[in-house]
């Protein structure tokens, strides 16, 4: 199974897009490139999985994260909204636990 994933921040002002096979691991490196050598972060950290859609094959799911890419920010905060209206982070989906952001 592949998936598409949209991770924000707190505020929910940046977004990433991401293609995927395994999510922890894509959330974890994400998570991971966040960081400088001094270990802070470089920006606001990309912490909340807040979309994701399964497809069964790959360039299914590529090809849906491009267009993801190409929306406009208020397209893809409806298609967020449409699934998740709350802005729920959804990690607890692929993790079988509570996640507390940090």
């Amino acid at each position: 199974m592949y998936y598409v994933y949209i991770m924000t921040d707190r505020q929910h002002r940046s977004f990433i897009v991401g293609g995927t096979n395994n999510v922890m691991a894509s959330v974890n490196k994400q998570k991971e490139q966040q960081i400088d050598e001094e270990g802070e972060n470089k920006q606001a950290p990309m912490t909340k999985l807040v979309y994701f859609k399964e497809f069964p094959e790959r360039n299914d799911a590529f090809e849906f994260a491009k267009q993801i890419s190409d929306l406009s920010r208020a397209d893809r905060v409806a298609l967020i909204e449409s699934l998740n209206p709350d802005w729920d982070n959804l990690l607890p989906y692929f993790t079988g636990h509570i996640v507390i952001d940090d």
